[in-house]
């Protein structure tokens, strides 16, 4: 099997936080980007070979890679190089998860064993279901998303459609991807894994749906509220989080919206002794 190491000049551009919409102007970074040593051969996700490398989609990826805080800060020095073993990607349709939207998640895992770089990006994109239109995107970037993760497209959930509803949850894991009306707006919000974790379970970030259909990233709940939350009172107007806290406690989380001012707070901490 012959191996193809490639060397790539390429523009990145910067981008500050999570979320990205169309309209966002980007600041460009030159970078030379080396990928060594790709094999032609197929992985169970679809490892990209020397041919497919130089397609216009998988250079658009490359915006939301998470090296782009170092590219920025020695953007005045000579380019760096990146050397990754091998690129994987892989992507997800549901047409089940809301009545409103169809999602499209794209990931895209840079693999490197001679520098720290091991990165996933993780894209979803809403598609409005009466027009086909693509309406926003949301992304996440992450060094802690394990192998794993994002390999089996049914390892999602909806509270609007109750696809998975049903499912048992594992070590608090809800989904790599999961949709319900967090905030009590009656508009469907967007949780997807940013971290797979240890026995607390996944960390997530949290989009909450806007006016006129678009997302944004919600820092306290994706800062504060981490985990996903067991439940969800409508009538409260709160979020309730229940992980493990070690082999014998469970901690639980309570947080309240107070809808008037659209204003988070943690009102309760407990931590519960599972073994009485």
């Amino acid at each position: 099997m012959k191996l193809f190491p490639i060397i790539l000049t390429l523009i990145l551009f910067s981008c500050s936080g999570h979320h990205h919409s169309k309209n966002e102007k980007l600041k460009g970074d030159n970078l030379t980007l080396q990928i060594g040593n790709i094999p032609k051969s197929e992985n169970k996700l679809k490892q990209i070979n020397t041919d497919s490398i130089f397609t216009k989609r998988t250079l658009g990826w490359l915006p939301f890679d998470p090296f782009e805080d170092s590219l920025r800060n020695n953007s005045k020095k000579s380019p760096k190089i990146i050397i990754f073993d091998s690129i994987i990607y892989h992507e997800c349709n549901y047409k089940d998860l809301s009545f409103t939207f169809d999602y499209k998640v794209k990931v895209k895992r840079m693999i490197s064993s001679k520098d720290y770089y091991d990165s996933s990006i993780v894209r979803v994109f809403i598609i409005k279901k009466n027009t086909r239109k693509l309406v926003d995107s949301v992304s996440v970037t992450s060094l802690f998303i394990t192998y794993n993760s994002f390999q089996d497209c049914n390892n999602v959930r909806s509270y609007i459609t109750r696809k998975n509803s049903k499912q048992i949850i594992v070590d608090g894991n809800y989904g790599q991807l999961v949709i319900a009306d967090l905030n009590f707006d009656s508009k469907e919000d967007i949780a997807l894994i940013n971290d797979s974790g240890g026995s607390s379970g996944p960390h997530y970030s949290f989009f909450i749906q806007d006016q006129g259909n678009t997302f944004h990233l919600d820092k306290f709940l994706t800062d504060s509220v981490d985990f996903f939350p067991q439940e969800i009172n409508l009538a409260n107007k709160t979020l309730i989080t229940r992980v493990a806290a070690g082999a014998k406690w469970l901690s639980e989380r309570e947080f309240h919206l107070n809808t008037s001012i659209n204003k988070w707070k943690k009102v309760g901490h407990n931590l519960i002794d599972i073994t009485k």
